[in-house]
């Protein structure tokens, strides 16, 4: 997409993101998304054919970003002890994934639960188990 598509696109991807992260995807209305995102109902599904598409484009878009950055971070610092790092990646993207799933199906499933979750994850996979230990919410 380009010019003001493109920015309708991400404008209504970062509104969903706020509206999702603060009401959980069952409160959150597609309305409210527009509105936030500055454009109307209607503008939205031409995007996103219902809310879990656009729940599933956020998801994709933030967890791309974030392994983007985390991929940055693992290239200039080596995984010294760490055996089968690949493994390890794996098991990461696994848990990533069950937090999605706990935002799309626990209606009470909150930003500071992601936050949590996605802290113990890092943690877990950049320094093991004991380090993980500390947080009790997986």
């Amino acid at each position: 997409m380009s010019g003001i598509h493109g920015d309708k696109y991400e404008a209504i991807l970062d509104a969903a993101y706020t509206v999702f992260g603060t009401r959980g995807f069952y409160e959150s209305k597609i309305s409210e998304i527009a509105g936030q995102a500055g454009v109307a109902k209607g503008t939205v599904y031409l995007y996103f054919k219902s809310k879990e598409q656009l729940f599933t484009a956020v998801t994709r878009r933030d967890c791309e970003q974030y392994l983007a950055e985390m991929q940055g971070a693992l290239a200039n610092r080596p995984l010294e002890g760490v055996q089968q790092p690949e493994l390890h990646a794996q098991a990461f993207i696994g848990m990533m994934e069950r937090l999605k799933m706990d935002i799309l199906l626990d209606k009470d499933f909150r930003e500071y639960d992601v936050d949590q979750t996605a802290e113990f994850a890092a943690n877990l996979f950049m320094h093991g188990c004991k380090a993980g230990s500390g947080i009790r919410r997986l």
